[in-house]
């Protein structure tokens, strides 16, 4: 399948369309980044919740 380009209508530019696998892959890949991001950021947060939790006020 190839490339093609779209013009977008009253927006003065045109959009290039890739075939639907790249554009699959380049989703999948982004997921991957999502995940490991959310992740770190889960982890950060869950060794902190006891300190969070059962701090004295």
């Amino acid at each position: 399948m190839e490339s093609w380009v779209e013009e977008e209508p009253g927006l003065g530019f045109s959009v290039a369309v890739e075939p639907e696998w790249e554009f699959v892959e380049v989703l999948e890949a982004l997921a991957l980044k999502l995940a490991e991001w959310v992740e770190q950021h889960l982890s950060k947060v869950a060794s902190a919740l006891p300190e969070i939790l059962y701090c004295e006020h």
